[in-house]
């Protein structure tokens, strides 16, 4: 007596779902990690742009300022009283017209760091006679984590840090004034 087996064995069934879980579980491992690299791989990228477009603004105003108004006491003190404590004075540069001498009006131009929201704004303000007032504000970059500005000689050397998720990048750059 011979049996014709046209099917499948309870076995061989149970082998096959096996076999088919592991290769789907394999490739669905192989394509969540791929996917998180490829965040990683993204959020360094927004880090590493916020941080070279903040340093690039900063540096940018070194080369047209005009002198080495840095830090200017009376402009540092006026933010101090409006700015909310989470929102620190990153630099002041010293943008001086040709026409100082005729006009008596100075600008600043001043970055200010907001460590909650981690947004960089530029603001400028002009200090005529003893008033110093807003004349413009815009926000530089989003994700800025730190912002530093060092001086050695005439060289001013603008560090950035950005920071995008758990992810962070930092640029650094050489700027000069016009006339140092």
């Amino acid at each position: 007596m011979t049996h014709n087996q046209t099917g499948s064995s309870l076995i061989e069934v149970a082998v096959a779902l096996a076999l088919s879980a592991f290769l789907t579980g394999s490739i669905l491992t192989l394509f969540l990690g791929s996917l998180s690299a490829w965040r990683d791989a993204s959020a360094a990228r927004q880090a590493q742009a916020a941080a070279l477009l903040a340093s690039e603004t900063i540096a940018s105003d070194i080369r047209r300022s005009s002198h080495y108004g840095i830090q200017n006491a009376e402009v540092t003190e006026h933010l101090d009283h409006l700015l909310p404590e989470d929102v620190q004075i990153a630099f002041t540069v010293a943008v001086t017209a040709a026409d100082r001498r005729s006009s008596g009006v100075d600008n600043f131009i001043s970055y200010l760091l907001d460590r909650k929201t981690m947004r960089l704004e530029r603001i400028v303000l002009t200090k005529e006679g003893g008033s110093i007032t807003l004349a413009a504000k815009r926000t530089v970059a989003h994700n800025i984590r730190n912002v530093s500005v060092t001086i050695k000689g005439v060289e001013f050397n603008v560090s950035v840090e950005g920071r995008v998720g758990s992810r962070f990048a930092s640029v650094r750059i050489a700027a000069r004034p016009q006339n140092p």
